[in-house]
């Protein structure tokens, strides 16, 4: 579970980051998979045509890095849901319990009169 720390694709340059980002996680995927078997898939990278097998290992650290984002955001969303479960759960404790206060009291004031 990854709630703070992403590993990033640190020796990923922007230009190469801005191209993987502008064709998106599902069609690197595609690329990167088509890419080891041997087939010559090429994208656009600064206007030219490039080879996928040449940015193998950059593919894979940003896609590392695009999954850890949605982790992270998927384990913070669980984390929320649960603090909300809990809280609602102490209200209704909080409320029964208040409850039986309050017609304990009314029973006692009713009796005084």
């Amino acid at each position: 579970m990854r709630l703070l720390r992403i590993r990033k694709a640190k020796e990923l340059e922007k230009q190469l980051r801005d191209s993987f980002e502008k064709y998106g996680m599902e069609c690197m995927r595609i690329i990167l998979a088509t890419t080891n078997h041997g087939s010559t898939t090429t994208f656009k990278h600064q206007g030219n045509e490039v080879r996928a097998s040449n940015y193998v290992d950059s593919i894979l650290s940003w896609l590392t890095e695009e999954y850890d984002k949605k982790d992270r955001k998927d384990n913070w969303l669980l984390v929320m849901e649960i603090a909300i479960t809990i809280f609602v759960f102490v209200e209704m404790i909080i409320s029964i319990c208040n409850i039986s206060y309050v017609q304990h009291f009314f029973k006692a004031l009713l009796q005084r009169i």
